[in-house]
């Protein structure tokens, strides 16, 4: 516990320094780096301590707080996500210090810097809080510091739009854990997590995980309360939409697993409820990713989809624990976690090549990038690994977790669960087989477009690649994401005890159950390995082959075209067409065609964009109407103040009513 104290005070200080340095972007950046990376290692240091030795660290002070208490708990379970904050944390501070250099918004970076070290500190208590007040507190930290990080460049439109979104959906799913944590604290003095003990009436603990889905999954990003997140991830920088993509939604994948574990134990339609809702934003996600040309906005999207492979596996690990299976619970549980943990390495790179492509070609869209690779190699071979990645392609990592879930999910219908067990395993088993492939399909228009082919614009001609503060970064993530895959067997051996649903079955099955997930990865591992080495030697074959031959590069066969052009190229909106074509009741996709007219035309137009269905179906028309309610209430304002000193003597009267009625 010393070392997070230690890593906090680091993280503070750094900030505030920066905010003292004042306009001097020199010293605020060095100052608010410093103090961020200073802060992360010593946080890793402990957190990676805890989780790989055992045990917990706790400490405990007085707060005057009503109900609060500065009660902190480092536990396995916490270190795993505290070493994924600090990780990530620590390659966005350093990308960070090379980005805002170049950043349009940049004018007070100070300010920037500290609450950037905020947002880090407030996702570090969240994960260590034991009492409800504290939790409550540095959730609503973590909204504000976030809000104003998205809000850096705040003269633009849409920036001022994607901040308005996000503190509406922050303050939504904060009252829902307000009201959870209000049922959990019921007839207890205490609102520490230890006075929480599993409820006898059921019904109240379904009450409580239907609130903690609503307020968690806001943040997570679950459909259909993602809507803020395509909106705030391109409109913030991109060192901070790596560190809010790859670990702050996150922390609603772990508010939803602390709750469970304090709510005693699951009904199976707990579990049906998390497989639904990932299969729901997972091929949601995908599907809405697809037709979208800006580059940050595909990322963020991507994030919803792998958020719901993320549920479906704590969905399955939920139905193994109630079906009392604990190769179902393990490998569900196991790969959940370790899929969060591979999504936080994966993402994180690819929203940093993003924003390095960003800086030098001067634009997201993709329709106006491509042939990037061969000015930013480097950039570019990282993104397309980290593409790889995302995609489940093996032996990679984000294969490696994938696997467990489907091992979970032919678990499920190969076992005597029954007809519920066999549906939800189902359901996941296809809808992960569609998620891959419309991901596969994603990141190759993602790539492809912005990266290979030829240049759609000037700004491409002068791109390059970034300096050493933002190329460390990229490579100690993809050398992670590397790691992640190779030690795959191992990972799980310390990953899959640690959902606290597992606590109810034999902890000599379960061990079981893990190290029959590790054989799996090791089995996949050594596949990957051989395959790789097999395509080595094919490599120094055909090497071998052409040493003696004289190579020579062309063009690519044109058709006959004597001038080929980039706009023969496909776009971004082009390759994906079909698909959002064919997902049509998914998405809202409108085209304007302006055809060409007359015998000798010499012009035409074509404009294709998609819209997300629960914002214009269900978020706008709810504000609309919700404006019309309160222009309609202006009515009752008066310039008198008696007349408001009888509206608050009117509603402390019902309140009084109300309270005598409830006892």
């Amino acid at each position: 516990m010393e070392l997070f104290f230690l890593g906090v005070a680091f993280l503070l200080f750094g900030g505030m320094a920066a905010v003292v340095a004042g306009r001097n972007q020199g010293a605020a950046q060095l100052l608010g780096v410093g103090g961020a990376v200073a802060g992360c290692v010593a946080g890793l240091a402990g957190s990676a301590g805890i989780l790989l030795n055992g045990g917990a660290q706790a400490f405990n002070a007085p707060w005057t707080a009503p109900f609060g208490s500065f009660s902190l708990c480092i536990d396995p379970l916490s270190a795993f996500f505290l070493t994924v904050l600090f990780t990530v944390s620590l390659a966005a501070a350093v990308y960070g210090a090379g980005y805002m250099r170049h950043h349009a918004g940049a004018g007070r970076p100070g300010f920037h810097w500290l609450f950037f070290n905020i947002l880090i500190v407030s996702m570090g208590l969240i994960l260590t809080a034991r009492n409800g007040v504290l939790f409550l507190v540095a959730w609503e930290v973590m909204s504000l510091s976030s809000f104003a990080l998205v809000m850096t460049d705040h003269k633009r439109a849409e920036t001022r739009k994607a901040g308005l979104y996000y503190i509406i959906a922050a303050h939504v799913g904060t009252a829902a854990l307000m009201a959870m944590f209000v049922i959990l604290g019921h007839g207890s003095a205490s609102m520490d997590f230890d006075a929480f003990t599993g409820s006898s009436d059921r019904g109240m603990a379904s009450v409580v995980f239907i609130l903690a889905m609503a307020g968690f999954g806001s943040k997570a990003g679950f459909i259909p309360l993602h809507v803020w997140l395509p909106e705030a991830h391109p409109a913030a920088p991109s060192h901070v939409s790596a560190l809010m993509s790859g670990v702050m939604i996150k922390m609603g994948i772990y508010g939803i697993i602390r709750v469970m574990g304090l709510i005693g134990p699951p009904e199976p339609w707990w579990g049906l409820a998390l497989v639904g809702t990932g299969v729901v934003s997972g091929a949601g996600g995908v599907i809405n990713a697809l037709g979208q040309k800006d580059l940050k906005r595909l990322l963020a999207y991507s994030s919803v989809e792998n958020i719901g492979i993320i549920a479906v596996g704590l969905g399955l690990g939920t139905l193994g624990v109630c079906h009392q299976s604990p190769t179902v619970a393990a490998l569900g549980y196991a790969g959940a976690l370790f899929h969060l943990l591979n999504h936080a390495l994966f993402k994180s790179l690819l929203f940093m090549g993003a924003g390095s492509a960003l800086a030098a070609a001067g634009t997201k869209n993709l329709d106006q990038m491509g042939g990037l690779l061969k000015k930013m190699p480097v950039t570019g071979s990282l993104f397309l690994f980290g593409s790889a990645s995302i995609c489940g392609l093996p032996p990679l990592n984000g294969f490696m977790s994938e696997l467990l879930i489907y091992a979970a999910a032919f678990h499920c219908m190969t076992g005597s669960g029954g007809t519920w067990l066999f549906a939800a395993g189902a359901s996941a088993a296809m809808s992960l087989a569609l998620m891959g492939s419309l991901a596969a399909a994603l990141f190759t228009k993602a790539a492809g477009t912005a990266f290979l082919g030829a240049p759609r614009s000037g700004g491409i001609t002068t791109a390059h690649d970034p300096g050493a503060s933002m190329l460390y970064p990229m490579w100690f993530l993809a050398a992670l994401t590397l790691a992640s895959a190779l030690l795959s067997p191992l990972a799980v051996i310390i990953i899959g005890p640690l959902a606290p649903g597992l606590a109810s079955l034999d902890s000599t099955y379960v061990g079981s159950a893990v190290a029959y997930a590790s054989s799996l990865l090791l089995h996949a591992t050594l596949g990957g390995l051989a395959f790789l080495i097999l395509m080595g030697f094919a490599a120094l074959i055909r090497r071998g082959l052409l040493a003696e031959k004289t190579v020579g590069a062309s063009v690519t066969w044109d058709c006959g075209y004597a001038a080929p052009s980039a706009r023969m190229q496909y776009t971004s909106t082009s390759f994906s067409q079909p698909a959002t074509d064919y997902f049509h009741l998914a998405i809202e996709s409108q085209k304007s065609v302006g055809g060409p007219v007359g015998l000798f035309a010499t012009g035409g137009s074509f404009s294709h964009k998609v819209s997300d269905v629960a914002e214009t179906r269900l978020y706008l028309p709810a504000f609309a109407t919700a404006e019309k309610i309160i222009v309609s209430l202006q009515g009752f304002g008066t310039k008198h103040m008696n007349v408001y000193i009888f509206y608050t003597v009117a509603a402390l009267l019902g309140l009084l009513v109300w309270s005598f009625w409830a006892l």
